[in-house]
């Protein structure tokens, strides 16, 4: 029998045409049931743990938490117009004298936000093009691989990201004990205009940041061209899209999180 290994599902973008959040929730529901089914005994083999990634058209969620509906200039100001940056490919090269494209966007195209009630947990929050939206389902109590209660399947999915970013961006991501989630000391990124319409999350006072600003932040523009460098390594040449080569290398880090071992991955998509 082969080793279990865990399923990457990447579903594709193109610019400007980007999955729906509800097709990739559908996607979500449906490998939930198989997990469902083989647990009340109406399958008899178990599925195995899947990531799901993509990048959404621009979304605003609302979670279980945003009890209190949106006024009519709420739901206007987050449904305003958008200027997304329209996002270069990754370079793909033949030969290493091939000079790195270090211009990650070219120009802006204009999106139109839209407004979803989300059944996750917690308040409002964004998404959209330039974000890899990792959504890992699995059986936290599966015999295939190593068991994990609530709070430590949320801390195994921080520990995942701060390697990640370590491994890929140089980045050094923190923990902090009182709030959940990765963060970056300096904090910052109001500027990022999506989120600046809304208090991400719920948490007051926290800033946004994007991991491009980060990069140039610690080393410069052409910190830009190593990441890609990485990023290319990493993917194997699998993927077109910088969310996609992410994705990638942070199922592989998941992986290694749950017991699968290096290389637990089987990739589906590009």
């Amino acid at each position: 029998m082969a080793p279990l290994r865990l399923r990457h599902l990447h579903l594709p973008s193109i610019h400007p045409h980007y999955i729906p959040y509800r097709l990739a929730d559908r996607v979500q529901q449906h490998l939930r049931r198989q997990h469902l089914d083989f647990k009340d005994g109406s399958a008899v083999r178990p599925p195995p743990p899947t990531l799901i990634s993509f990048t959404p058209s621009p979304i605003y969620t609302l979670g279980r938490r945003q009890i209190t509906p949106l006024t009519s200039p709420e739901a206007a100001r987050l449904t305003a117009p958008l200027q997304i940056p329209i996002p270069s490919p990754l370079p793909w090269r033949k030969n290493k004298t091939t000079p790195p494209n270090t211009d990650t966007t070219t120009t802006t195209t204009t999106l139109h936000p839209q407004i979803l009630h989300s059944p996750r947990g917690g308040l409002t929050t964004y998404h959209g093009p330039g974000q890899a939206v990792l959504w890992p389902v699995l059986d936290l109590r599966s015999p295939h691989h190593r068991h994990f209660s609530v709070k430590c399947y949320a801390r195994l999915l921080e520990t995942t990201t701060m390697a990640t970013l370590r491994r890929v961006f140089g980045v050094a991501g923190v923990h902090d004990g009182t709030i959940p989630g990765v963060w970056v000391e300096k904090g910052g990124g109001s500027g990022s205009n999506p989120w600046a319409r809304f208090v991400a999350c719920g948490l007051a006072g926290q800033g946004v940041t994007s991991l491009a600003r980060e990069v140039v932040a610690a080393v410069g523009g052409d910190g830009l061209a190593g990441v890609d460098e990485r990023l290319l390594g990493l993917a194997g040449g699998g993927y077109g899209s910088r969310e996609g080569a992410v994705a990638h290398a942070w199922a592989g880090v998941l992986a290694e999180g749950i017991g699968l071992g290096e290389g637990g991955v089987e990739a589906f998509g590009g």
